[in-house]
């Protein structure tokens, strides 16, 4: 038994030097190849363009933009004639407004890939104009993003994640990928999207979605806006403080939560399928083809929703 317990002690013990070391390789494979510190003075305007695999937005500790380029260690003696990574250029231009930045980082030459990432720090007192275009690859922000002017991201053949994102205005566009966010706020929130999948935690301000496939879900709308596709699903709870809101699909199925004391007029439609309504404290109803109803003598708020082939439900969730 002694034997056997001292066996089972070394066997775990070979298991976590096996993981320490995993991991330490996975640390060490990649380097940093360029690093470039720019101070932001009184920048008013912010360019990121990247070709990275990877793209992560950072906070920086102090009033400066730090870029830092790491490469897949492995990679420096295959084939380098054909791969390169450039350094990272900035331009600064005296403008009416204050100072413009344009940072261009490239980790990948196609059709060669890197394997590399970059890091973007941002100051968190930055409250410029920010806009990111990416080509291929991931875009994730670990910090959030402020701006009192206008927010523009341009994602291409990648994906992008989020946390928080508040600006006057808020446009993205993301081609074939999928794009994920904690909250979004803005007068006009603007959303662009070809294939992939959509979620939203929270939106505050006017949504505007145009998609092509794909689930699109917003857990929680807080003032009004639209959301149209061709094919999926949408799913949207309602926040208390709405406006008007509607939604239009070609093949699949709408859902509308609603807060259970929302009064609201509803317009829907469904050419091929049910329609599904439980109105405020009171029972579901099933229906076919199209209705107008209003629920409420004090309706101000008009929630729309329309599909061609597959159903729709509106009110309450279960769980209220």
């Amino acid at each position: 038994m002694k034997a056997l317990y001292m066996r089972l002690a070394f066997s775990i013990l070979m298991v976590f030097c096996l993981t320490v070391t995993a991991v330490f390789a996975q640390e060490e494979k990649n380097i940093l190849v360029n690093m470039k510190t720019i101070p932001m003075k009184e920048v008013e305007t912010l360019t990121i363009n990247s070709c990275a695999d990877l793209l992560i937005l950072l906070e920086s500790k102090n009033n400066s933009v730090v870029i830092k380029e790491y490469q897949d260690d492995s990679q420096k003696n295959n084939n380098q004639s054909n791969r390169s990574i450039t350094s990272v250029v900035s331009s600064e231009i005296d403008a009416d407004t204050g100072y413009e930045f344009t940072i261009e980082t490239l980790t990948r030459v196609s059709p060669f890939p890197i394997n590399g990432y970059t890091e973007v720090y941002i100051p968190a007192s930055f409250r410029g104009a920010l806009s990111i275009i990416a080509e291929g690859g991931i875009v994730r922000s670990e910090v959030n993003l402020y701006s009192s002017r206008q927010v523009d991201i341009s994602i291409t053949n990648g994906d992008l994640e989020l946390k928080q994102v508040a600006a006057e205005r808020i446009n993205i566009a993301v081609s074939s990928g999928s794009f994920q966010a904690e909250r979004l706020s803005g007068t006009e929130i603007s959303l662009r999207h070809t294939s992939g999948i959509i979620e939203i935690g929270e939106a505050r301000g006017r949504l505007s979605v145009e998609a092509l496939s794909g689930p699109i879900t917003v857990r929680e709308l807080i003032g009004g806006g639209s959301i149209v596709t061709r094919a999926g699903t949408i799913n949207v709870e309602l926040g208390n403080a709405m406006d008007d809101f509607s939604c239009a699909l070609t093949t699949g199925s709408i859902t509308i939560t609603t807060p259970s004391d929302l009064f609201y007029n509803l317009n829907a439609e469904a050419k091929s399928g049910d329609i599904t309504v439980t109105p405020p404290r009171g029972s579901p109803i099933k229906a076919h083809g199209s209705v107008q109803w209003v629920f409420g003598n004090e309706a101000d708020v008009t929630i729309s929703a329309k599909v061609s082939t597959g159903s729709i439900t509106v009110g309450p969730s279960i769980e209220r």
